[in-house]
């Protein structure tokens, strides 16, 4: 009668595979997560998703070691992505990997070890009178593909918003200062 009454409590087995673990990962703290944390987790998840479609295996959590990171760059420099984009992505993967070991799941003991290359870039930028040459550009010169990239880029760079900002922009948004719009 005790066990009708008291089944024991299945535990669901936590993956022991990176991509399910990340799945696992993000369904936890979808709520303690900002959006554009997730956003950013999921970009990682899709990099990830690639690069074992490029290996034809799925990698282990206890997998995700120097070697990993090793091939992984290799991979996406390989891809033209840059090394501070590969090392942002391998962060996320150590932060999923150090959330399974604290569920108790063995990890790769050169986790910890595992250094990330970080490349000081420059910022670039335009100035106001390089503004204001590329708005007084003779718009009969212009297709209309460089007149639309003109008007989005003159407005990303007025606004200082990215585009996937900007692309939510509503008219209630705007403000007049010193005259301007």
């Amino acid at each position: 009668m005790d066990l009708y009454y008291n089944p024991p409590k299945k535990s669901k087995a936590l993956p022991k595979e990176l991509l399910p673990y990340f799945d696992f990962y993000l369904k936890q703290r979808k709520n303690e997560l900002a959006e554009q944390t997730l956003k950013n987790y999921k970009v990682v998840r899709s990099l990830i998703e690639k690069y074992e479609s490029n290996i034809s295996n799925s990698i282990k959590l206890i997998g995700v070691d120097s070697a990993f990171k090793t091939n992984f760059e290799v991979f996406y420099l390989g891809k033209g992505y840059s090394i501070n984009t590969i090392s942002r992505a391998i962060h996320t993967i150590k932060s999923v990997c150090n959330h399974a070991m604290y569920n108790g799941i063995e990890i790769s003991p050169q986790l910890e070890r595992i250094k990330l290359k970080e490349v000081k870039v420059d910022k670039i930028y335009l100035t106001t009178k390089e503004l204001n040459t590329i708005e007084k550009l003779d718009d009969k010169k212009l297709n209309e593909s460089l007149l639309n990239a003109r008007y989005w880029l003159i407005i990303s760079c007025y606004t200082g918003q990215r585009v996937s900002d900007f692309m939510r922009f509503t008219k209630y948004q705007l403000r007049c200062e010193k005259g301007k719009i």
